[in-house]
Formats: structure tokens, C-alpha cells, sequence
């Protein structure tokens, strides 16, 4: 409506007759205020266009209050006229269940799981359930989880939902806010809808839209600006109907899929995160070519946030890449990223992202990126102490890099069926096929692989009671590692040392170690490694009568390992806080932990510390 139509409307309530209705514009508006002047007016401007369309309707003296509703954010509004604005945000999850209950009735009441998945489908948009409520309706007597089964499938979401009036049309309530959007933005809106993330920063629109980050920062701005997305700091997302009302825009100009761009910019960033994170393992990774436009902007102080605030995207990106055929997308990305989501303790996403990864290999075909794969979650699962399955995935990469004849991989392969061999307290195996990496690396100049296998060897050589061939080995890790500048394993190997140190009655030593390997940790994001430190710490405090000390530190040890799911973490600082309570008598306290620690290595299959468990529980009196 233009702002002429609307004050001869308003003029004639106020009850001026239609003879007397000026026919200019600003007379009309100037005949309004008069009006208005020293009454107490309530005006209601609802789904206003603009700042402009609104400004000829605002009263010209204070006693009058109006309202004003709006797709835009008017800031126009507020910066000349003062208003205060009022960003309302989708339904609250109960008052949504409420509106559903209240107009769908029983059905609703009666299938709560069913109302939550329908709620979250309509977004929680008042008038998106609204309407949903309505084909709940016309679908009785089906039942209402069969009404959310037919929403499920978000590429028909909008259809269904469509109720061919154009007042009450979700996908015509979304274009009063489209059609006003300059080019550009428009463009902009159209595309995200292709993202398969949660929301999006200006760096990743800059990749969608082939443009610079400016360009894209001030198109987000205005998407924000006409509630198209919404903003959270320098981030910015929609939910799932905008997003099918944005693809199917897109569709239908010509726009189909996800540039390439974007998952050129995903992975080089997230390359350029892990070098910075752990630039000794840069030889273990595939090399990534920059892609065309600005490099990353990165840091060693903004690398991991990056990938905290991409990792849902980065798994995301993956899975659509994979199921639109752009396999090699999943295999890089998934070799990329493993030593940060296994560190991380996000071994959800990384499971998902290796077998997205893993499959894609192997339609590929890319027998070695399978393999790699295959190592890489043979990893996780040993992180998870899910020993079968590891010990499977480890030996078909053994067999795989056998088939294509890479030494390399069936080397890594070996040393970590090595490494699982020692949790499950197969120590003979272990050291011999750990021995074997370590003749293979050096032979091949492989330091960062010969590093990684004497640091395993030392471990089990601690497991099999050979302390000085433990401390050798470990050693001598810890000097490769420190020559080539891999931080992580140098502090492994300064753990085991510790460890080592301890066993042998050298407290004073083991805490030296321990400080050392903790102090490397506390700056990356190996969270398993800080535990291990703690737990350490932990030990000799209680061997130094610092029983206060020990147990702060075994407590902190034992929520890191919780928090990251590592089960084998959390049975060894288990039985270390049932020695600490049986050392100052607390003999009960002592029992539930090595119960609970007996309980925990026994599901998992960790030898070692189920046989600490038992020692413990021996030395308890009866």
C-alpha cells in the first residue's frame, strides 16, 4: 500500500468526509497530524516496506504511540524518529508444542515426540504451524507422525505448507522480504540456500558468491537486515523453510548446486588450520593447492577456533559432496582433519566424516586414500576402546597397502595394530610389530615415523617391565620428535618417561617429566595428553603425601577423559584415585573406584589397568 492510500484511509476513520480528501500527498499527511494533535492515538502499521512507506503515517506530536511491524529492520526508524526496536525471534520450543496443541488438539497431546519433530520442521514460525496445524486437519484420520514424515523430506516442505492465499502463504510472506533485495543480495539469498551448514561466515559467502569478503559482508548485512537470515556475532544462518525457499529460487534461476569455490575455500582453510596446529604431521597429510581468491586469514591463536565454529560445516559439506559427486572432496578432508577431531575428542563427527570419506574411496577407486582411511578409523575406535572393530579396520588397511605395494601406509598401519596390541595387553605382538615399523622408518628416512614407533615401543616395553629399554626407546623419540618439531609426541614421550620414572621409585624425576609433558599439552588441543599429565601428577603427589593436591588433579583428569569419551583414560585415573583413597584410609572410597575401574576395562578389553584393578582390590582389607 502506498503512503497516500493509507492516510486516506486513516482520514476517513478520524471521519473526514471523501469530498474533503485532499489529493496531494503532503496535504493529506499534514491533515493527518492536525488531526491526531492532542489525542492519544494507538496507529498500527503492520508489514510495513520501508522506513519511507512509514514516515508520512507518524503522528506530529508527542501522546500518540505507534506501532510498526516489519520484515526489514527499519533503521531508518530508529536513527531519525527515535524508535526502539523489538527483534522478535521464531516460537520458544514450549510456546510452539502450545500453539500445536491448541489448534491440532489431540493428536498433538497424544504423540509429543511426533509434535517436537513437527515443531522443528515449521521451524517454530507461528504461521508455518499454523498452517501445518490445518494439514494435520485435513489429514485425519492419519496420525500425526505421518503428517511430520510427509514434511520430512524439506525439498516438498514448502509445498505442503502452501496454502494458496496470498496472505497466509509462508513462501509469499518470505518473497515480501525477497523482492525488495538489491541484486547482489538477492543472488546472495539464492545460493546460500545450496549450503549445507548451520550458518556461515563472510570469508565462506565470499567463496559461494565469487566475490570479495566485503561484498559479502555487506549482502549478509542486508539478508540480516530483512530477517532473510539470522545473525549471531559475525555469523550468520536460516532455517530450514527459508533455506528451500532459497534453493527453490535458486533452481528455478539457473543457479543448481554448490560451487566448487566453496569447497575449495573448506578445505585449504582447514589445511592451513592444521599446519599451523601441527606443522610436524604436515608430511602425513595430502598436500592441498591454494585455491583462486584471498588466502585465509589464520593464526596459531585463530586456527583451532576455526575449526570448532567450522566443524559442523566441514562434516556437512562432506556428506553433501559425497552424495552430489564430489567424492575426492570427503577423502582429503577426512585425511586433513583426523589428528584435530581425534585430539578433540569429536569422535561423533569424525566417524561420520571417514565413512562418508571411506565409501567415497572406495567408489573412486582410490585403494590407498582407503587404506588411510581405514587407519584413520582404526584410530578412533582404539580411542573409543572399541578394540574389535579397530583391530578389523587396521588389518584390511595392512592387506590394502600391500595390494598397491605403500610402504608408508602398511608401516603406519602396523604401528597402529601395534598400539592396539598393547591395550589389549598383547605385548609380544605389539613389540614385534612396532620393531618392524621402526626398521622400516629408518630405513626409508621416515623420522616422524620412526618417532612415533620407538614411542610405542617404549610403551610397551614399560608394560612388559624392561625399564631401561623402555627409557631408551623413549628417549630417543622424544629427540626426533624435538628435531622435527613435532610438540605432541616429544610430550608423549615425556609422559612415558615419567611413567618410566615412577616405576622405578624416581619420583622427583617423574614429576619432571610430567611438568614438561604437561606444560607442551596445555597449548594444543590434545586433551587425552593433558589427562595423561594429570593422572601422572596425580600418582606422585599421593607419593608425597599431597593428598589434598592429587586428588584436584586426578578429579580434573577424570572430567577431561569423560568429557572427550575416552573409556581407557577414565579406568587408569580410576584406579590412580583408588590408590589415593586407599592411602589415606578411605577404604571405601578406594573399593568404588577400582570396581568402577575393573568395570570399565573389562568392557573395553584394556589388560593392564584391569589388572591394576584387581591389585588394588587385593590390597584392600576384606
Amino acid at each position: 500500500m502506498s503512503p497516500e492510500a493509507a492516510l486516506a484511509r486513516f482520514l476517513r476513520s478520524l471521519g473526514l468526509p471523501g469530498d474533503q480528501m485532499p489529493a496531494d500527498a503532503e496535504e493529506r499527511a499534514a491533515l493527518y497530524r492536525s488531526l491526531l494533535d492532542r489525542r492519544r492515538m494507538l496507529v498500527l502499521l503492520d508489514n510495513a516496506a520501508s522506513a519511507g512507506q512509514v514516515r508520512p503515517l507518524l503522528p506530529g506530536s508527542a501522546g500518540s504511540v505507534v506501532v510498526v511491524t516489519s520484515r526489514d529492520g527499519l533503521p531508518g526508524l530508529v536513527v531519525r524518529h527515535g524508535a526502539r526496536r523489538l527483534s522478535l525471534d521464531v516460537l520458544r520450543r514450549d510456546d510452539a508444542l502450545a500453539l500445536l496443541r491448541r489448534l491440532a488438539g489431540e493428536g498433538v497431546t497424544g504423540d509429543p515426540a511426533a509434535a517436537e519433530e513437527l515443531a522443528a520442521h515449521c521451524a517454530r514460525l507461528p504461521l508455518a504451524l499454523r498452517i501445518a496445524a490445518e494439514l494435520v486437519h485435513r489429514r485425519a484420520p492419519a496420525t500425526l507422525a505421518s503428517v511430520v514424515g510427509e514434511l520430512a523430506d524439506h525439498r516438498g516442505r514448502l509445498g505442503l505448507l502452501s496454502t494458496g492465499d496470498p496472505h497466509s502463504d509462508i513462501a509469499v510472506v518470505f518473497s515480501w522480504s525477497y523482492r525488495d533485495l538489491p541484486s547482489g543480495a538477492a543472488r546472495t539469498f539464492r545460493l546460500l540456500g545450496h549450503h549445507p551448514g548451520t550458518d556461515v561466515d563472510a570469508p565462506a559467502v565470499a567463496a559461494l558468491i565469487g566475490g570479495t569478503r566485503e561484498q559479502a559482508w555487506e549482502h549478509l548485512e542486508l539478508l540480516a537486515g530483512s530477517h532473510l537470515v539470522q545473525r549471531a556475532g559475525d555469523r550468520f544462518g536460516m532455517h530450514d523453510l527459508l533455506r528451500a525457499y532459497a534453493r527453490d529460487l535458486a533452481l528455478k534461476a539457473g543457479e543448481a548446486g554448490l560451487p566448487r569455490a566453496v569447497l575449495d575455500f573448506y578445505l585449504h582453510t582447514a589445511a592451513t588450520a592444521m599446519d599451523l596446529l601441527y606443522p610436524a604431521e604436515r608430511g602425513r597429510r595430502p598436500h592441498v593447492p591454494q585455491p583462486p581468491g584471498p588466502p585465509p586469514v589464520l593464526r596459531d591463536t585463530t586456527a583451532l577456533a576455526w575449526l570448532d565454529a567450522e566443524r559442523a560445516n566441514l562434516v556437512a559439506t562432506a556428506v553433501h559432496a559425497v552424495a552430489h559427486g564430489q567424492e575426492w572432496y570427503a577423502v582429503q578432508l577426512a585425511q586433513v582433519l583426523l589428528r584435530y577431531l581425534e585430539s578433540g575428542g569429536h569422535y561423533t563427527d569424525a566417524v561420520a566424516l571417514h565413512e562418508h570419506a571411506l565409501r567415497a574411496a572406495e567408489s573412486l577407486p582410490d585403494p590407498r586414500g582407503a587404506a588411510q582411511l581405514r587407519i584413520n578409523l582404526g584410530v578412533l575406535h582404539v580411542q573409543q576402546a572399541r578394540y574389535e572393530e579397530a583391530g578389523a579396520e587396521l588389518q584390511r588397511a595392512v592387506e590394502l597397502a600391500r595390494e598397491v605395494g605403500d610402504t608408508l601406509v602398511r608401516v603406519r598401519a602396523l604401528g597402529n595394530l601395534g598400539h592396539l596390541y598393547q591395550w589389549q595387553g598383547r605385548y609380544a605382538e605389539a613389540a614385534r610389530f612396532l620393531g618392524e615399523v621402526v626398521a622400516v622408518a629408518r630405513h626409508s628416512g621416515d623420522r616422524a615415523g620412526e618417532a612415533r614407533g620407538l614411542g610405542n615401543l617404549g610403551q610397551v616395553r614399560l608394560r612388559q617391565g624392561r625399564h631401561e629399554d623402555a627409557a631408551r626407546d623413549l628417549r630417543a623419540s622424544a629427540a626426533i620428535c624435538h628435531d622435527i618439531g613435532d610438540a605432541i609426541g616429544e610430550a608423549y614421550a615425556l609422559l612415558y618417561l615419567g611413567h618410566v620414572e615412577s616405576s622405578s621409585g624416581r619420583s622427583a624425576e617423574a614429576a619432571d617429566h610430567y611438568e614438561r609433558a604437561l606444560s607442551v599439552f596445555a597449548g594444543t588441543t590434545e586433551v587425552a595428553g593433558t589427562a595423561y599429565a594429570l593422572d601422572g601428577l596425580g600418582g606422585v603427589d599421593v607419593l608425597r603425601g599431597e593428598h589434598r593436591r592429587a586428588e584436584d588433579r586426578l578429579g580434573e583428569a577424570l572430567a577431561l577423559f569423560r568429557r572427550i569419551g575416552e573409556r581407557a583414560g577414565e579406568a587408569r585415573v580410576s584406579n590412580s584415585l583408588g590408590a589415593a583413597a586407599a592411602s589415606t584410609g578411605r577404604l571405601a572410597d578406594a573399593r568404588a573406584h577400582h570396581l568402577s575401574a575393573l568395570r570399565i576395562a573389562g568392557e573395553i578389553g584394556f589388560r593392564y589397568e584391569q589388572s591394576r584393578a584387581e591389585k588394588g582390590l587385593a590390597g584392600l582389607p576384606a
